[in-house]
C-alpha cells in the first residue's frame, strides 16, 4: 500500500510523553505553549472581544467574522434510479464558538489526543 511507509526497526519515532529525550527541550516548550495559546482567553484583534486563542484562530483563518465556513463543489453528484442528486456547498456556522479545548496531549509514547467542546455547530 503506498499510503503506509515502510516501517523498519532501526527508525526513531517522537515519544510524545518524553519529547525532550526524543526531539529535544525546545520541542516540549514549543507542545505547551502552543495548548497555552488555544486554549486560554486572548483578545481579538478584529473584534475587541476576549476570546479562546482556538477561535481567534479559526475565525482569521476558517470563518472570519460571520462564522460562517463554505466549502463548494463544482461536480459532486450521483445518479439512482433515475434520480440526480448534487452537492454544490456545505456551509459550517460556529466553528469558532469552541468552549473548551484539550489539544496534543501525549497519552501513549505515539498516540496523541485532542478533545474540542462546541457550544453550537
Amino acid at each position: 500500500n503506498e499510503l503506509i511507509p515502510d516501517i523498519s526497526e532501526d527508525m526513531n519515532f517522537v515519544n510524545w510523553r518524553d519529547l525532550e529525550g526524543s526531539v529535544g527541550a525546545w520541542a516540549d516548550i514549543l507542545i505547551k505553549e502552543l495548548q497555552r495559546f488555544l486554549s486560554a482567553p486572548s483578545k481579538d484583534a478584529n473584534t475587541g472581544e476576549e476570546d479562546l486563542g482556538i477561535n481567534i484562530l479559526f475565525r482569521d483563518a476558517l470563518v472570519g467574522n460571520d462564522g460562517i465556513h463554505e466549502l463548494t463543489f463544482d461536480d459532486l453528484s450521483f445518479k439512482f434510479a433515475g434520480v440526480t442528486v448534487a452537492l454544490t456547498e456545505i456551509k459550517f456556522i460556529g466553528l469558532d464558538s469552541v468552549l473548551n479545548v484539550d489539544a496534543i496531549l501525549a497519552i501513549a509514547p505515539q498516540t496523541l489526543l485532542n478533545s474540542l467542546l462546541w457550544q453550537n455547530v
